[in-house]
């Protein structure tokens, strides 16, 4: 609250509260005087309470007139300040509001998508193991058996290339042997007509094997 001003009070252009104030109570007093109902020194007592009371009347009203807009000027400010209040309160429930309307929402929708996503991966998860893996299972196993059964053929194959082979080795034999037999029944037979050529010529022939030595 400023400072009351002297001027407010009074000022020589007459226009300060006390002013106004003693200008009214002057009239009134005169007027009471020219109709004799004040007088002597009555005059000058009424005239000087007068200036006492109008004084006091117009400090206390200056007083007031200061508090009073002080007053307004707090009412103004608390007006102000709750507007303010109010306005931070709307801003606030506009910020909940958006929260609500929109933040929640999309993160409803996030979470809705994201459920949907793992509920599409489970379920590609689950076709997998109900009919891929499986399948990729049988797959797995025809190649095994396959290789098994390849596995077995080669081995009946070399079973048979090894019976084939003995079989050729012992035919191979038998024809060696029987050719040996041959050669050695030829050899005899040129041997005994060599042995009685020579004893139809010498009766005293006698047939002497000869052995050569073998390197």
């Amino acid at each position: 609250m400023a400072d009351i001003l002297i001027d407010d009070i009074t000022n020589a252009s007459g226009t300060g509260v006390f002013d106004t104030l003693m200008e009214a109570v002057s009239t009134r007093i005169e007027s009471q005087y020219l109709n004799n109902r004040i007088t002597g020194s009555d005059y000058a007592n009424v005239y000087l309470g007068s200036i006492q009371a109008v004084l006091q009347q117009s400090m206390q009203y200056a007083l007031a007139e200061q508090l009073t807009e002080a007053q307004i000027d707090g009412v103004i400010s608390d007006t102000s300040l709750k507007d303010k209040q109010l306005e931070i309160a709307e801003q606030e429930l506009l910020a909940k509001q958006y929260e609500v309307t929109t933040l929640l929402l999309d993160q409803h929708n996030t979470n809705t998508a994201q459920q949907a996503l793992l509920a599409s991966e489970e379920e590609a998860k689950q076709y997998e193991i109900d009919n891929l893996l499986p399948e990729q299972l049988n797959k797995l196993q025809e190649e095994i058996d396959l290789l098994q059964t390849q596995d077995s053929e080669m081995l009946l194959n070399g079973a048979k290339q090894r019976e084939q082979q003995d079989a050729q080795i012992e035919t191979i034999y038998t024809e060696r042997i029987i050719k040996d037999k041959q050669a050695a029944k030829l050899g005899l037979d040129n041997v005994m007509k060599t042995s009685e050529a020579s004893r139809a010529d010498d009766e005293s022939f006698v047939y002497t094997p000869r052995y050569e030595d073998v390197e």
